[in-house]
């Protein structure tokens, strides 16, 4: 077979190959394109969302806490008071897009942390405290804490999400911050004369 001037370019393995496939495909050769590695496409970046407020299920389908394998619980088990059992950002302030690592909630014990929270704890909870933490509505200061509020509006009962947060030590471990303190709703108390009110209904 006499190769073109073009051919010799092409190096001989190459040269045999597209020989062969030329013979097998009558003359045809049909060679993909292939797209280049940069015309990729990116999956779009995601952003921390407000909890979804849908109709409450019956509660016949609505699994229990404990009994809903989605849920995981932090594993406080036997563990110190003081080990990190969840680690969320928080927004120090409101409208700055800068968050900081340290929405820590320590396993605690019956007054504070996961243990003093973890009756009420759920896959939904879990979720409220996590944008608690970074798209709060109003934040009160009280020394070291910072109490942040999340308007939920899901009930008059459960008007707002509210996280305690604080920078207060641990009494028997100095130099290591408590942190989260705790989280739970709260009403609106719509009725309740302004000078009454407590909780994220007396923040203004």
């Amino acid at each position: 077979m006499k190769l073109s001037n073009t051919s010799r370019c092409i190096p001989i393995r190459r040269q045999i190959s597209l020989a062969t496939a030329a013979i097998l495909t009558g003359g045809l050769l049909t060679i993909p394109l292939v797209p280049p590695a940069s015309a990729a496409t990116l999956a779009p970046a995601t952003t921390l969302a407000r909890p979804n407020h849908s109709p409450t299920p019956s509660p016949s389908s609505t699994p229990s806490p404990t009994s809903d394998p989605r849920i995981t619980r932090p594993n406080c088990d036997g563990r110190y008071k003081t080990y990190i059992a969840r680690t969320w950002e928080r927004r120090p302030v409101k409208g700055n897009p800068t968050t900081i690592a340290d929405g820590i909630l320590r396993c605690g014990n019956s007054k504070w942390g996961y243990r003093h929270i973890a009756h009420r704890w759920s896959r939904s909870f879990e979720g409220h405290i996590k944008a608690t933490l970074v798209l709060w509505d109003k934040e009160g200061k009280q020394g070291e804490k910072r109490i942040y509020c999340l308007k939920v509006a899901a009930s008059e009962k459960r008007h707002w999400f509210k996280v305690v947060w604080t920078t207060a030590y641990v009494s028997t471990d100095h130099g290591i911050h408590l942190y989260i303190i705790t989280a739970t709703w709260d009403a609106k108390q719509s009725d309740v004369p302004a000078d009454q009110k407590t909780g994220c209904a007396k923040i203004k």
